[in-house]
């Protein structure tokens, strides 16, 4: 295989997942063609099998799916986009003089906060300035904005809570363990007494 081109056009994650989806509806009419065939081909007692292209073809299918689940989690912003607003969006980003890297990196992140715009746009006091709220104001009207950073903060509300669940999971299972040791110990003192 070789590379024609490296930098044909750069592709947002939403468009990803869609090629990806693509790709995964077309897999399962080959599989279901496939099966079709090999039952016909065992009823006419032939018998074709190709472990080494389904390994492969398996190994991709993994990947390809892993992509997908992690592209349409509910934290991605892959869910709330369509190819009309991401070509708004990045049409608003114009007046700012963004590259074409940091508006990829705009429509894949969904930034809501000023601090965020440190990690995607380079040099960003001196590009922007002030102009840090107006960008996010482009990305999401006031109220919308405001229904973003709620879902946000429930998000992490339910992290954090995880997290805790699993450090008494732990705490638990860790007591349990010394005062396991703390029989077993006792026993043992009880038989060397006896």
């Amino acid at each position: 295989m070789e590379v024609v081109n490296a930098r044909s056009a750069l592709l947002s994650n939403f468009e990803v997942l869609n090629l990806l989806r693509e790709l995964d509806a077309e897999h399962i009419a080959r599989t279901k063609t496939a099966i079709r065939v090999k039952k016909e081909g065992e009823a006419a007692g032939k018998n074709s099998h190709d472990t080494h292209a389904e390994e492969i073809s398996e190994n991709l299918r993994t990947v390809e799916l892993e992509a997908i689940q992690y592209l349409s989690a509910d934290y991605q912003p892959t869910l709330h986009q369509s190819d009309e607003g991401i070509t708004q969006l990045v049409g608003s980003l114009q007046p700012f003089g963004l590259s074409k890297s940091e508006k990829l990196q705009i429509v894949n992140l969904a930034p809501t906060e000023p601090v965020e715009l440190y990690v995607i746009v380079e040099e960003v006091e001196d590009r922007l300035g002030s102009r840090m709220d107006d960008l996010l104001a482009v990305m999401y009207p006031k109220a919308n904005r405001r229904m973003v950073k709620l879902q946000w903060r429930s998000m992490k509300k339910q992290s954090k809570r995880l997290g805790n669940m699993m450090q008494t999971q732990w705490s638990l299972m860790t007591w349990e363990r010394e005062q396991a040791s703390k029989v077993t110990l006792t026993l043992t003192m009880i038989e060397d007494a006896v």
